[in-house]
């Protein structure tokens, strides 16, 4: 298997720089639902397992940069759908310290293909004289984050059969990284 090729320390520079550039706050006030907002995720590593000659070995995957944008999709769109029909828990937190809002994020890979829609929650936690703490999460825990701040992303399947068909499986991984705002 090939190596993935590692950014050179002036291209993370760069990448860096621009985001700075481009970020601001999305901010909760008082735990109201967050607005549309695009964030830019890039990866720091990716870990986790491929399929070979019947056992699982230890990888590096590549590193990739992600596009998450929280969207309303239109009534009756593809968007719309995915993450309406998706959605089994529609339960809503609302209390004093706590509530969750149900979202629909676009989750797209930079350079990669058409994005992916989410059905996901939008927690909001106030603690103790400290600002509202925003994370969402997904449908199966599959991509977690808070704007501006860390997410991860897992990729697992349900085969856990020791000897597969044609001695396939998918790879198990593991993503971690930071996001920041995009002006839009």
């Amino acid at each position: 298997m090939k190596r993935p090729k590692r950014f050179s320390p002036m291209r993370s520079l760069i990448l860096s720089l621009t985001i700075s550039l481009l970020s601001y706050t999305a901010q909760a006030k008082d735990g109201q639902e967050l607005s549309s907002f695009q964030q830019l995720c890039v990866a720091s590593d990716a870990v986790g397992f491929n399929w070979d000659n019947g056992e699982y070995k230890k990888t590096r995957f590549k590193r990739l940069t992600y596009t998450v944008t929280k969207v309303e999709p239109e009534k009756g769109s593809l968007p719309d759908l995915m993450c309406n029909r998706m959605r089994e828990d529609k339960s809503t937190i609302n209390n004093s310290d706590s509530k969750s809002y149900l979202v629909c994020l676009r989750l797209g890979e930079l350079g990669g293909g058409d994005p992916s829609y989410h059905p996901c929650k939008e927690y909001h936690l106030k603690l103790k004289d400290k600002p509202w703490r925003v994370t969402l999460q997904c449908e199966n825990d599959e991509f977690m984050m808070s704007p501006n701040e860390h997410f991860h992303k897992a990729r697992v399947h349900a085969n856990t059969r020791s000897t597969p068909e044609d001695d396939y499986k998918d790879s198990l991984v593991l993503t971690v990284g930071k996001c920041s705002s995009i002006k839009q």
